[in-house]
């Protein structure tokens, strides 16, 4: 995602009430944990209610409007990143769960656009592009977001959090208890922790 979405999200959070927010926390926390052993679900996700549906992300609105070619190519294109993220790991002794890596969510056959001629690929495309250019106009942070962070709200948090370095590390020694011995008790107390970081704002 862009920064802008990001920061909408941030803002979607903020609204909510305290304890739903600290719940929230909690689930990006989580997500940002876990993600490379788990298949877990979005943080927004309540459900079958998306909690931020009026303000989803562009890939949320764009999913089951893609043709299947080009959804397959870009699942593809997604593995071969996680393929290689799993070499990082590996550079750890950490051996990543082949199915973690393969999966990809199912390319969506229920979505029937009103007009089909109104949606295609390269309507598609052009509408991402008009959202990155939207997130340029605050370069500074767009780049910072992308290359910092790899677009990963997640990441943002969890290191709104802990810190940058503090979350990396913590994410290490979670993932290491989870496939060691699946044992989650540092990322419960971890969990317990967090603080309301947006009260009052």
């Amino acid at each position: 995602m862009t920064v802008l979405e990001a920061l909408d999200a941030i803002q979607n959070v903020i609204a909510m009430p305290q304890d739903m927010r600290l719940s929230m926390y909690k689930k990006i926390v989580r997500y940002f944990m876990t993600n490379p052993v788990t298949i877990i679900k979005c943080p927004f996700l309540e459900g079958a209610e998306c909690l931020i549906y009026r303000n989803r992300f562009f890939g949320c609105r764009a999913y089951g409007l893609w043709s299947k070619e080009y959804y397959e190519k870009s699942s593809e294109q997604s593995r071969h990143i996680k393929r290689h993220i799993r070499t990082i790991w590996e550079k750890m002794n950490i051996q990543l769960p082949k199915e973690i890596i393969e999966f990809q969510v199912p390319y969506c056959t229920d979505i029937v656009p009103v007009d089909k001629r109104a949606v295609n690929d390269d309507i598609l495309l052009s509408l991402a592009e008009t959202v990155e250019n939207l997130s340029r106009q605050y370069a500074r942070w767009h780049y910072l977001f992308r290359e910092n962070y790899f677009s990963d709200l997640s990441f943002l948090m969890a290191s709104l959090f802990f810190g940058v370095n503090d979350a990396i590390s913590l994410k290490f020694n979670v993932v290491s208890d989870i496939l060691r011995s699946d044992n989650r008790d540092r990322l419960d107390n971890l969990l317990k922790k967090i603080p309301d970081i947006f009260q009052g704002i």
